[in-house]
């Protein structure tokens, strides 16, 4: 279980998603000061003088040992990434491990990539590090341990460090024009830090750029007050230079607006327009409509799920092309592989697109999440659509969505995306059946007058409309319909005669057959021996001798990820769940290969219920 320690505010240590009780003063001051000299040995002398200063008690030593003893009970838990060691006379916290453990450490190394962003010209992706910094400040650091003399001196050092940061995330501001924004901001930070010059000189400048020069004035002379009734001294040298340069009026001083550095062309991943793609003319406006809407705060979002087959990539690649004048900067797309029992990391994925908006690899971070902060700022102003196909799951490309509301994303999946926040939904089905006709003859190439009418209708059927089944099935158009027809009659040879080139129709099912969980895979071929239309959850139950409640849920996985069609009446009915005419099949082929007895007993019966419910209980631990 990770474990992770919190001082830049009150002491606090997480393991996983709880928090580890420390009540008591002393324990808390000893493992403050163990974590300020993480991975160094203490002795415990230091330890004493710190938590009792001058006056310890004859018990102390016996006492640390004792608080140790307590500490190492609160994270009991074994972690190769925290240990306590005891040594002569000393102890030693190590802290270990590739990720962020102390916020410390988090924070320094977020400060760090914003200022190497901002020393190579990139005011967005300093900004973009430089507030993640601070928003893991909770208060004062090491706050309620820190009236010990070392504890004490170094929570001071953290607060400058925290003063600096402020202070470059105002410059970064000022960079890119927002000179009015930081003027209230600045001001509350002068009340706080009255004798830090920095900020008065980010003040004055701010104040200028608005066209408030003697309010830009007024700050120095409030800079000068402090500095000689508190310290004693002048301004120094970069303030004073600053006053004259706004008494002067001098043109260095006027507004300038720094792009993101590191401009690049205008790159366009998405994949070449499909000449044949035909029809979804209403989810082509609909989608249109998204993508190409004004007036929002934050980036259009569009999700298209469907089963396999059912055209979801060539809709979006589609729509990438129509809406390209929308997005002049570029497109990016990339094939996340969900269905593939490996999907590609999101952290690579980001490092292609890095590569493709000329980031040098020697400033790609290695953490996910700041990869995903210096992607945001390098989209940040750009009008870019990010075509993202395939997707596994929410998780898997929520590191990859822009910050900019100019930007927008098209999403591709199996699974519908629910819990994606401010997205748009397209639910792709299989086109009604005059629709599929005339995709069909698109893909013969002729006008749907011209086909043989009973034989396309009866294709169209057999292959449920699918869009990746009628290519397949058009693919030899010298062949007559009704041999086309006749071939695919059979049930038990239909998978197998979808099939030319690479494009296939059961590899598709299998893949998604793959990825699911034993339990839902079960589920899937049993009823599939059902010769019902559909079948409803005390239905299945019976057929699987499972509960109602593993059931519904399996159903409701099957129905997330198209594998079955989920209905609800409009009287309110129990939901009603029914497959794909191949998919169907597909289900079929695994059941008699996975649980030939069930489907022995199946056939036998007919398909009805009743043979099945008393017979196939029996077998539920021979099928997985």
């Amino acid at each position: 279980m990770t474990i992770s320690f919190r001082v830049l505010g009150p002491l606090e240590i997480r393991q996983g998603a709880s928090t580890v009780p420390l009540p008591a003063v002393k324990p808390r001051v000893l493992m403050a000061y163990l974590l300020a000299h993480a991975n160094r040995t203490v002795p415990i002398d230091d330890l004493v003088g710190e938590i009792w200063a001058s006056s310890p008690p004859p018990s102390a030593t016996a006492n640390v040992r004792t608080y140790v003893a307590g500490l190492r009970r609160s994270i009991r838990r074994d972690s190769p990434s925290l240990q306590i060691l005891a040594k002569p006379g000393a102890y030693r916290l190590t802290v270990t491990g590739g990720e962020y453990l102390l916020d410390i450490d988090k924070f320094r190394n977020l400060v760090r990539l914003g200022r190497t962003e901002m020393a190579a010209g990139s005011p967005h992706g300093a900004l973009e590090f430089l507030d993640r910094a601070l928003e893991l400040w909770r208060g004062p650091a090491f706050e309620g341990v820190s009236d010990g003399p070392v504890l004490g001196a170094y929570a001071s050092h953290l607060e400058e460090e925290r003063a600096q940061a402020m202070e470059e995330a105002f410059e970064a501001r000022l960079a890119l024009g927002r000179y009015a924004e930081v003027v209230p901001a600045l001001r509350r930070h002068i009340r706080a830090e009255p004798l830090r010059e920095r900020p008065y000189a980010l003040l004055m400048t701010a104040l200028y750029r608005c066209g408030d020069a003697a309010g830009a004035l007024d700050v120095f002379g409030s800079a000068r007050q402090a500095l000689t009734s508190h310290l004693g001294i002048e301004p120094g040298p970069q303030l004073a230079e600053l006053h004259r340069a706004v008494l002067e009026r001098n043109p260095a001083l006027e507004p300038v607006f720094v792009p993101e550095s590191g401009a690049v062309g205008t790159p366009f991943l998405t994949p070449p327009a499909i000449p044949e793609f035909r029809g979804r003319s209403a989810e082509i406006a609909l989608g249109f409509g998204v993508l190409t809407a004004t007036s929002r705060s934050t980036p259009a979002i569009l999700a298209v799920s469907g089963m396999a087959g059912v055209g979801k990539t060539a809709l979006a690649v589609t729509l990438a092309h129509r809406v390209r004048a929308h997005y002049s900067d570029g497109q990016l797309y990339a094939d996340l592989h969900g269905d593939d029992r490996e999907p590609t990391a999101p952290a690579q994925v980001i490092r292609h697109f890095l590569d493709l908006l000329e980031v040098p690899s020697e400033r790609v971070p290695e953490g996910l999440a700041e990869r995903a902060g210096l992607l945001r700022s390098r989209l940040a102003g750009r009008r870019v659509l990010v075509l993202l196909d395939n997707v596994a799951d929410e998780s898997q490309m929520r590191a990859l969505l822009p910050g900019s509301a100019d930007c927008a994303v098209l999403v591709t999946s199996r699974r519908r995306l629910s819990a994606l926040d401010g997205a748009d939904f397209l639910d792709l089905t299989c086109p009604a059946e005059p629709q599929a006709m005339a995709m069909f003859a698109g893909f013969l190439g002729r006008e749907p007058a011209t086909v043989e009418r009973a034989a396309a209708r009866e294709i169209v059927r057999m292959c449920g409309s699918l869009p990746l089944a009628l290519r397949i099935a058009a693919a030899r158009p010298r062949r007559p319909l009704p041999q086309t027809a006749s071939l695919l009659r059979d049930e038990a040879q239909r998978l197998g005669r979808l099939r030319v080139g690479d494009l296939a129709v059961r590899p598709r099912f299998a893949s998604g057959y793959a990825a699911l969980q034993p339990a839902d895979r079960r589920v899937l071929r049993l009823v599939s021996l059902l010769s019902t239309p559909d079948v409803t959850v005390p239905v299945a139950a019976a057929m699987t001798g499972d509960g109602t409640g593993p059931v519904t849920t399996s159903l409701e996985n099957l129905a997330d990820v198209h594998l079955l069609i989920e209905t609800v009446p409009e009287d309110g009915g129990p939901a009603r769940y029914r497959f794909h005419e191949l998919v169907r099949i597909f289900a079929r082929e695994r059941a008699e290969s996975e649980d030939p007895h069930a489907a022995r007993v199946m056939a036998a019966g007919g398909g009805g219920r009743k043979p099945a419910t008393a017979t196939v209980k029996g077998q539920r631990s021979q099928s997985s």
